[in-house]
């Protein structure tokens, strides 16, 4: 994860680079826990300070072209299953659970997450973008949640995050139908939150949080 703080908007900007497949591993989950550990200490701190907080967003891109995050680290589930080893998958499990869970309330600081999605979001990735409270995504972008298609389900929060912003029946069929959707189709029933146009991501993003 690459991080470059915007003094002026007062953005902590947080972008997967990735070295290896563009997936959660156990690498990039135990980064983006130490980036919202970073978030809680700066704000904590200024709180203590009586200062201005340092922080009001959390932005997460991705600097892979046409892919944010394609979830799971389906590798290392194959391993684990074979090598039969059950207290390494859950602590796999455990350790998104928490991410997403931070992600989305970030230790009830008054600090926003966004992501900012311009590629593919799947699986974990599509979870991960809803544990947001802001989502902003090109019209190319696609989200989706396979896990049906290989008798897995997504485990991490999906329904949860979704039921919050659609009817839980809707979310429901979604998880279970294992299709692909358009950004511009989540923008219509309200689980993106703002399209933007290809290639103008951060523009429509600067925009946004100028309206809020």
């Amino acid at each position: 994860l690459r991080m470059h703080y915007d003094a002026d908007e007062k953005i902590l900007w947080c972008q997967f680079e990735y070295t290896g497949r563009p997936c959660f591993s156990t690498q990039v989950l135990n980064e983006a826990q130490q980036v919202q550990r970073l978030v809680r200490d700066l704000s904590l701190a200024a709180t203590g300070a009586a200062e201005e907080p340092p922080l009001r967003y959390l932005v997460l891109g991705s600097n892979m072209p046409g892919i944010w995050n394609l979830g799971g680290d389906l590798e290392l589930f194959a391993n684990l299953i074979r090598r039969r080893d059950r207290a390494e998958l859950t602590r796999y499990a455990h350790l998104c659970c928490e991410v997403g869970y931070v992600n989305a309330t970030l230790y009830q600081l008054p600090v926003i997450s966004v992501a900012l999605i311009q590629g593919d979001a799947l699986g974990g990735g599509f979870e991960a973008a809803m544990s947001s409270n802001l989502v902003i995504a090109e019209r190319s972008a696609k989200f989706g949640l396979p896990e049906v298609l290989f008798n897995l389900f997504p485990g991490m929060g999906a329904y949860t995050f979704m039921a919050r912003r659609i009817a839980p029946g809707l979310a429901e069929r979604m998880i279970l139908s294992g299709e692909i959707f358009t950004a511009e189709k989540l923008h219509e029933i309200g689980l993106v939150d703002v399209l933007a146009p290809d290639g103008a991501g951060i523009e429509t993003l600067y925009d946004a949080i100028g309206r809020a």
